[in-house]
């Protein structure tokens, strides 16, 4: 919604777009975690001890991630906030490549 109703600011679009890109990739880990844990859940049946195992690990795995998603989120916060431009590794980029592209077909004229 930013990003469409934004017409002046360069800056808070790729933010804007970063914020989406970020948020894109959790909820596409939080499904894959979610199939995952379907998965394992499943082998609990069978053999409940490499089960649970596995369950423990993926939970972790998704705490982790989840904590990562977080910090990234609040850096890009904090340098937004003090108008500096941040990259968030590898997303960033996608993002600006995102927003330009969406640019050119939202801002025409």
């Amino acid at each position: 919604v930013v990003f469409v109703l934004e017409k002046e600011s360069r800056f808070v679009r790729f933010h804007a777009m970063q914020s989406f890109a970020l948020s894109l990739v959790g909820v596409a880990f939080g499904i894959i975690l979610a199939i995952l844990t379907g998965i394992f859940a499943a082998t609990f049946v069978y053999s409940p001890g490499a089960g649970l195992g596995l369950l423990g690990l993926i939970a972790t795995l998704g705490t982790v991630v989840s904590i990562v998603i977080l910090v990234l989120a609040i850096i890009a916060i904090i340098q937004g906030f003090q108008y500096k431009e941040y990259k968030i590794p590898v997303i960033g980029n996608l993002a600006e490549a995102m927003a330009n592209a969406l640019e050119k077909v939202v801002h025409k004229g």
